[in-house]
């Protein structure tokens, strides 16, 4: 009879709860005992038969039961449950007793969130009571790992998110990286992470600057290195991490600023002072060295590493002459850095289809775009003058492109 009165899509309890809920998220500043179904319930005498139904399944007991009380103990128990092991005395008289109910209203509560029709209510009730329990100022007590299991109040993310921060920005202490990556991951599969874009930003682009403040500890005194081998191979294998870390940290970060959010601001001028004061710096002046001292413009080579000049002849034509292959593909981009390629390299072979390799190559001197692109053409001989490129193409007959 009571699902019939509040018109659930059911008999079961929770989805007459649904229907309750779903009035009441709409007349939050009204008295609940005004709200249309609730009359309903009053004048065909049920309101007591949902009392004993919420007492049997839920365990809620209370001398004066309201929908807005009980609503108010399914909250409290959740954010209860999920902060296990810190000072919560606070949610203690709000909390519904006895195992089996506090079970039932964990399932409901996830069921709630993860519901595509009934979720919006479920924000707009969390949102209210939030407020209501001052949850911003009460959780930002606890550390982001005492945090990282609630998913019931929306404020709760915004203060792990800022707690991580002070955590990286921190440098009296050693963070941990597991630790770190592990609440990083719990949080982006949560509900708050996934229904909104500015909290999946704020965690990827936690994620990238970890990553570049970790690769800084690392070369604490900057790059040295035998050889400019040695340094380009260290490019190749980690050094490339600084470049790949930055531009995700920004591009997440621009995601997040994009939709009004800027949790992050204090950390990006912590990242851009590492990237641009100290690692650009860094990498040019041991660089620098190594053309200096190994004469390297005066012979544009590395050991074991092919020259950009030689790309046709190595990649191109020898696949055209040793496969059944017909036509090579080319991409040609100035943004297309090692540490893009490096990125798509393991989309591609994430991919069960599709198989990728990766390799380098000597970029020509002076580095230069049209330079670069020519260079990459077939021909006999390359020249620069600085009004124009001279390219002396293979015969067109030879040409498989």
């Amino acid at each position: 009879m009571i699902a019939v009165v509040v018109k659930s899509d059911s008999s079961h309890l929770s989805d007459i709860l649904f229907s309750l809920l779903k009035e009441y998220a709409s007349h939050l500043e009204d008295d609940t005992n005004g709200l249309p179904l609730w009359e309903q319930l009053t004048k065909f005498d049920l309101v007591d038969a949902l009392w004993i139904e919420l007492d049997k399944n839920y365990g809620y007991v209370t001398e004066q039961p309201s929908f807005s009380d009980f609503v108010l103990k399914l909250f409290c128990t959740d954010f209860w449950t999920q902060t296990e092991g810190i000072e919560r005395d606070w949610l203690a008289n709000n909390v519904l007793r006895g195992n089996a109910g506090r079970a039932t209203a964990l399932a409901f509560m996830v069921s709630w969130r993860d519901s595509r029709t009934y979720c919006p209510d479920y924000e707009v009730v969390s949102h209210q009571l939030g407020q209501q329990l001052d949850i911003s100022a009460k959780s930002s007590q606890y550390r982001p790992i005492e945090l990282v299991r609630c998913e019931t109040f929306k404020t709760v993310e915004q203060n792990i998110i800022r707690g991580l921060v002070e955590t990286l920005l921190d440098s009296s202490i050693t963070l941990d990286r597991v630790e770190f990556d592990s609440i990083v991951s719990t949080r982006l599969a949560s509900h708050w992470s996934l229904s909104n874009s500015a909290y999946t930003s704020s965690y990827q682009a936690l994620r990238s600057a970890e990553m570049l403040i970790y690769l800084r500890h690392t070369y604490v005194d900057g790059f040295h290195f035998d050889s400019a081998k040695s340094m380009y191979d260290a490019y190749v294998s980690d050094i490339y991490q600084f470049d790949q870390a930055y531009r995700l940290f920004n591009e997440h970060v621009l995601i997040s600023l994009s939709i009004g959010s800027d949790m992050l601001r204090r950390l990006d001028e912590e990242i851009e002072s590492i990237y641009t004061n100290w690692y650009l710096y860094e990498l040019g002046l041991a660089w620098d060295h190594h053309l200096d001292h190994e004469q390297l413009l005066d012979k544009w080579q590395i050991t074991d590493v092919p020259n950009q000049y030689n790309f046709y002849s190595n990649e191109v034509q020898a696949r055209l002459n040793t496969t059944q292959l017909q036509r090579a593909f080319v991409i040609i981009s100035d943004a297309l850095r090692y540490e893009v390629a490096s990125e798509l390299w393991s989309i591609i072979n994430n991919e069960k289809r599709f198989k990728a390799s990766i390799s380098t190559q000597l970029g020509v001197l002076p580095s230069y775009t049209q330079l670069g692109m020519a260079a990459l053409l077939p021909h006999d001989s390359l020249s620069y003058q600085p009004e124009k490129v001279n390219l002396s193409m293979l015969m067109a007959s030879h040409q498989q492109v």
